[in-house]
């Protein structure tokens, strides 16, 4: 991508952004999210402000290996096996922090490693099972802790940190993977 050439992407619009946010994907497409009443000359104004960090990422997908394609098969011949280590870490993990769920799903996102519904449900990625074991509790302790506090404030990281001290450093780690 040469720096005179325009930089394609898709619009969402949301009730719910307060911000104009950008996403950058490994196949290079692009998503911005603004506030319903945002004008598009705005979202053009930050587009063009974020021009050089949009073409150090873009090039910085060109140098990542290419996505591996998982098929249904796959999914549905590791959901269970998946479903019991899960099941068996979020047993250990909700008596640590002392916290209820209800359900646990196991699911084929794109782009999640897990998630936790206001109605205390737990969804996980079936690759979870890929993750080496430090990643798979940090994942799993995340959506717990969830169950206290169901945002990322500091009160949410002070109680993921009791549990998992190096948090940040798997953060980190989950961003380079690449499924």
């Amino acid at each position: 991508m040469t720096s005179d050439k325009p930089i394609k992407y898709k619009i969402k619009k949301s009730y719910k952004a307060k911000h104009i946010r950008l996403a950058l994907y490994p196949d290079k497409s692009i998503i911005v999210t603004k506030p319903f009443l945002c004008s598009q000359r705005t979202v053009e104004k930050f587009i063009i402000s974020k021009k050089d960090w949009i073409q150090k990422k873009l090039q910085y997908f060109d140098t990542l290996p290419k996505k591996r394609k998982f098929s249904r098969e796959h999914y549905l011949k590791n959901k269970e096996l998946t479903r019991k280590i899960v099941e068996s870490k979020v047993d250990k993990y909700s008596k640590e922090l002392g916290v209820k769920y209800k359900k646990i799903s196991i699911r084929n996102q794109k782009t999640r490693w897990g998630s936790c519904s206001k109605e205390a449900n737990l969804n996980f990625n079936y690759k979870i099972i890929l993750l080496a074991e430090h990643l798979q509790d940090y994942i799993i302790i995340h959506e717990l802790c969830h169950l206290k506090e169901l945002n990322h404030s500091k009160r949410f990281w002070d109680l993921v940190a009791s549990i998992c001290p190096d948090y940040k450093k798997h953060r980190r780690e989950l961003k380079n993977i690449n499924f």
